[in-house]
């Protein structure tokens, strides 16, 4: 049988070399840049000062975080926040035979505006969930009075209580993660960054050149965790698969300056 389509290492050494003599690589060039990311999540409770959510991802509490709850149809809130705890659950789940984590977080809304305000309780009223709380709490006491007054107690509630929502709202998070440059070339990129990424996942990164950003999208080729670091650290290999001409002609400008 055929072995044409197995590699020797030879063969992807030699690969390899001819990689490198046609896209020549820049080491430690001084770049940065950003990996926009949209991390799906489920909602737990949400207050008109923060919410608690659970992700299947680790958070990173360097990280500002924008919260998108609800869709395009109905209503959507968009909140700005930062991470004030995050941790494992002490439980797994699993998805068919596969089982993952669950990280549950807490983040703190920091664009509270009057407006934001009424907008998130116009929100949460128009769920129930405000109702629900008040009615949870009046059938609750040990003994109910007549003059037990719903619209005051209404009131009350709606600045401090951190209600649930129901399960079906979506929510889903978006957050701009910073990187290094190891190495750069036309054909791909090295770079360390606190998330993690799965091999053969396509991403999106913003770099940032010394006069204009360029946006490319690339394949994980590789990833590598770095030991010795008190937070996760990880070393992303991605191959270019999507580069605009504009922003390739940035690109050859600046690697040219680097190897001329």
């Amino acid at each position: 049988m055929s072995q044409l389509h197995q590699e020797s290492p030879e063969y992807s050494l030699e690969l390899a070399d001819a990689e490198r003599r046609r896209f020549p690589r820049v080491y430690e060039p001084g770049l940065d840049g950003r990996l926009p990311r949209r991390i799906d999540a489920k909602l737990v409770d949400i207050s008109l000062s923060g919410a608690g959510f659970e992700t299947h991802v680790q958070l990173n509490g360097e990280t500002h975080y924008r919260l998108v709850l609800g869709n395009p149809q109905s209503q959507m809130i968009q909140r700005v926040g930062r991470l004030v705890w995050n941790r494992m659950a002490e439980t797994s789940r699993m998805s068919g035979n596969e089982e993952f984590a669950v990280y549950r977080s807490g983040l703190h809304f920091e664009d509270s505006t009057p407006q934001t305000s009424s907008e998130l309780l116009a929100f949460i009223e128009r769920t129930g969930a405000l109702e629900r709380e008040i009615s949870a709490d009046y059938k609750n006491r040990e003994q109910p009075v007549a003059s037990y007054d719903f619209e005051e107690q209404l009131a009350s509630e709606r600045t401090a209580t951190r209600y649930d929502l129901s399960q079906d709202e979506p929510l889903h998070l978006e957050a701009e993660y910073a990187f290094v440059v190891k190495s750069l070339s036309l054909s791909g990129v090295l770079i360390e960054t606190v998330v993690a990424s799965d091999v053969g996942q396509e991403v999106t990164l913003d770099l940032d050149l010394p006069r204009e950003t360029v946006r490319l999208t690339g394949r994980v080729v590789s990833v590598e965790r770095q030991q010795g670091r008190t937070r996760p650290h990880f070393r992303t290999a991605l191959e270019f698969v999507d580069v605009g001409d504009t922003d390739r002609v940035a690109l050859s400008r600046f690697l040219d300056r680097h190897l001329n």
